[in-house]
């Protein structure tokens, strides 16, 4: 995890003075004012809950977002699900997931006019006001660390080690994941990924347990974990 946002005396007592107002406003001019473009408007959500800054409103009986960022998906409630997530977390600064969005959407009935038929796309995105994400687009890790790359229009993405590894090494084989030999989800470099069959990766987990391994041990762990499969595959065709 990064290291929290710093702020100065000035700056925190702007924000408990101004902490009753609407966050975005509040938040947009504490940016102007103090010159913070590090800060985001999670950061400031954070900052605010961790001094018990609250804005007042009841917990109960609505969304704790912000008026701005409902209006924001209402709008937009027909773009593709997964580029609303990523585009109303970068435009307000929040972490939202997908699932909040969607039952978002449910709870207030913003429901798509999309009917899934193949060729309807342009004519539901005409006149839209969002940013379309170009091809090559990497989204920000989820929760377990996975990268997501655009490759392909309106909304097609990959995983991002999957898409470098069949770059260098062509397709994924049948029954195969890609693994990272070092352990690091955030190391993509191509020498650094390793299609595995996945009764091996079962072997991994369970004998070896490589997740809670050493760092220098797991290349080797993952090595000896194919040569147990390999083995276990040579002596069922064997026996048979």
């Amino acid at each position: 995890m990064g290291r929290p946002n710093q702020y100065s005396a000035e700056e925190l007592a702007f924000v408990e003075a101004n902490h009753k107002r609407p966050r975005t406003e509040m938040y947009a001019e504490f940016v102007e004012k103090f010159g913070r473009t590090d800060v985001t408007l999670y950061a400031m959500n954070s900052l605010c809950k961790r001094n018990r800054w609250l804005t007042g409103r009841k917990s109960k009986g609505g969304s704790h977002y912000a008026p701005e960022v409902i209006r924001f998906i209402s709008d937009n409630r027909d773009m593709p699900r997964k580029e609303l997530v990523i585009a109303v977390n970068e435009k307000f600064g929040l972490n939202m997931t997908y699932t909040a969005v969607t039952n978002m959407c449910v709870r207030r009935g913003f429901t798509s006019k999309r009917t899934g038929r193949f060729g309807e796309h342009e004519g539901w995105r005409k006149g839209m006001a969002f940013v379309e994400k170009p091809i090559g687009y990497e989204t920000r890790p989820d929760k377990r660390g996975r990268v997501y790359v655009k490759v392909g229009m309106p909304s097609d993405y990959r995983l991002k080690h999957h898409v470098i590894y069949e770059n260098h090494f062509g397709a994924i084989p049948d029954q195969h994941v890609i693994k990272f030999k070092d352990g690091d989800d955030t190391n993509f470099d191509p020498s650094n990924l390793i299609a595995v069959h996945r009764g091996a990766t079962g072997i991994l987990t369970r004998r070896y347990r490589h997740h809670e391994a050493p760092a220098e041990l797991k290349p080797v762990l993952l090595t000896m974990a194919q040569i147990d499969h390999k083995i276990y595959q040579k002596e069922n065709r064997n026996d048979s």
